[in-house]
């Protein structure tokens, strides 16, 4: 398997703590490879680890593409991962891995818990965090066990933060797309793809993540405006190219009733089939 992840310049002080977690937390095979992207100049040097250094700084799209590429060559799945990200024991280990898949770990914007200090919430800063590691592994467990039976969720916004590809459906389903701009957009529009080609997206609820998010843009040091801009920009290249249905069920809020009334997307929507919605919204 590829592993890939990318630091940029306004999250880089997440970046070795990513490493440090992730490589303290999974067991790779002598047949891994663990790719680092630096997106600009801002890491110095990186024990043991291989690092691409961008000349320019590229879109995630652009930086995913990369290790797909990468993956291409030697037929190997991906897993893909921003760096705003503390890994928890075995996290890998209880991530679903199908060739009919796409799959996403749960983590604090999914379920949240407490354990000592340690309180969860939707939005993480690191001083909320304060590296309480063995409570994280604590609040892995309770989750597991929280889930009891179940497997698999799915959900109507399935950001792809850190997502398993399985060659299989990359071979078929190709790249990301690199026309929506910086960041936004793309990893919805390659749900999509999938999905309509057979494929599940899906999140293992069992894996289990915090996940700062927004740390390399809209709660980083973009500005309002920056964010605005990237919002637009890609919110119309989606609307473009997938119709302004599918924009506001997607990358909204949540589709408006007079939209889901029109369209009949109330069952499809409770039982989270998503093919029928992309389906009803194409036609």
């Amino acid at each position: 398997m590829i592993f890939g992840m990318v630091s940029t310049k306004n999250s880089a002080t997440f970046t070795v703590p990513a490493l440090t977690s992730f490589f303290s937390t999974t067991q790779l095979s002598s047949a891994d490879q663990f790719v680092l992207i630096e997106n600009e100049p801002h890491l110095g040097k990186v024990e043991n680890v291989s690092v691409v250094r961008n000349e320019a700084p590229r879109s995630f799209a652009a930086n995913v593409n990369y290790v797909l590429d990468l993956a291409y060559l030697r037929s190997e799945d991906v897993l893909f991962m921003n760096n705003d990200i503390i890994f928890a024991k075995d996290w890998l280990n209880y991530l679903p891995r199908s060739q009919q898949k796409i799959t996403l770990p749960y983590c604090n914007q999914q379920a949240r818990y407490n354990s000592g200090p340690l309180i969860m919430q939707y939005l993480m800063n690191w001083e909320q965090f304060s590296e309480n590691y063995e409570a994280l592994n604590e609040i892995a467990d309770t989750n597991r066990i929280a889930q009891g039976n179940n497997e698999l969720a799915r959900e109507r916004l399935m950001p792809f933060y850190c997502f398993y590809l399985p060659f299989s459906i990359l071979s078929k389903v190709g790249k990301f797309d690199e026309s929506f701009g910086n960041g936004g957009g793309e990893d919805v529009d390659y749900r999509l793809r999938a999905l309509l080609q057979g494929f599940d997206v899906a999140y293992g609820v069992k894996s289990y993540l915090l996940h700062f998010m927004g740390k390399s843009t809209w709660r980083g040091p973009e500005s309002r405006e920056g964010t605005a801009n990237r919002d637009t920009a890609y919110r119309s290249r989606f609307a473009e190219k997938w119709g302004a249905d599918l924009a506001e069920v997607f990358l909204a809020a949540g589709p408006s009733e007079h939209t889901i009334s029109r369209l009949h997307l109330s069952d499809p929507l409770r039982d989270g089939d998503f093919r029928s919605i992309i389906e009803k919204c194409m036609v």
